[in-house]
């Protein structure tokens, strides 16, 4: 069994997602508001991955003050107990300290999960196309769509877009990570970008991993791209703050 097939049979566990209704999060943020135009930053929680490579040196309480002050565009946490040791519990605490859209992505694959990540405080809850049969894919887009929140598709490789042409969702998401070996190739993300822009792709695109500082912005240059998303490279730092300045001010200069 491979690590991705056991973290979704891990969080199939109700208990993961349980919570005391009372402490539900009222405030809602329109997640897509946050990926108008370019230049945008979400900015990502979590504790460690699957690799070990990331291990935070910072308290949620910490991130999410630093996430709140700054000019990112949204925020993101990751709610996934086992290899990120991140739990529902921590979104509400996150959710709580960012008034800014919010992601949550992990590894969902039911209903009740995104109606229990929609109380939690969710703005917007990333679905992984990878692993996801197009049945279940197609019935967590339109269950998400009926309760009112918002969807970002993940994919790892261009040929996966053919598939997404016919379905609703509010943003894609290109991650540069392969999920089976853990490693980034970079060119995933602009070979994905051409073909979106020889396809004509209407939805807003994210690019994640691999983003180590603001240069790296450089190689999509060529590209519409909405937001990057940061998570390791911030975390990681003993200066959280001062590295997610850098990554701002790089966009912002790249703006000029």
């Amino acid at each position: 069994m491979s690590w991705t097939e056991e973290v979704f049979r891990l969080n199939q566990n109700r208990n993961f997602f349980e919570f005391n209704p009372s402490w539900s999060a009222a405030e809602k943020f329109p997640f897509s508001s946050a990926l108008s135009g370019s230049g945008n930053l979400i900015a990502e929680f979590k504790r460690t991955t699957p690799d070990k490579r990331v291990i935070c040196k910072h308290s949620l309480e910490k991130m999410a003050i630093i996430f709140q002050n700054s000019k990112i565009s949204a925020a993101s946490i990751v709610v996934e107990p086992v290899f990120f040791q991140t739990t529902i519990i921590d979104l509400l605490r996150f959710r709580r300290l960012v008034a800014k859209p919010l992601l949550v992505k992990g590894f969902f694959s039911e209903t009740w999960q995104l109606e229990q990540l929609k109380t939690a405080g969710a703005d917007a809850v990333l679905l992984l196309k990878e692993l996801l049969p197009q049945q279940k894919l197609e019935q967590l887009l339109f269950y998400a769509l009926r309760i009112g929140l918002e969807t970002v598709l993940e994919i790892h490789q261009d040929n996966q877009l053919q598939s997404l042409q016919d379905l609703s969702f509010s943003a894609l998401l290109i991650n540069n990570r392969n999920l089976q070996t853990l490693e980034v190739d970079y060119q995933t993300a602009c070979r994905t970008l051409q073909k979106i822009s020889e396809k004509g792709f209407l939805q807003p695109v994210i690019v994640a991993s691999g983003l180590k500082s603001g240069n790296d912005f450089l190689r999509y240059k060529n590209f519409s791209v909405n937001a990057f998303l940061v998570g390791a490279s911030i975390l990681k730092s003993s200066y959280p703050q001062q590295k997610l300045n850098a990554f701002l001010r790089k966009l912002a200069d790249d703006a000029d």
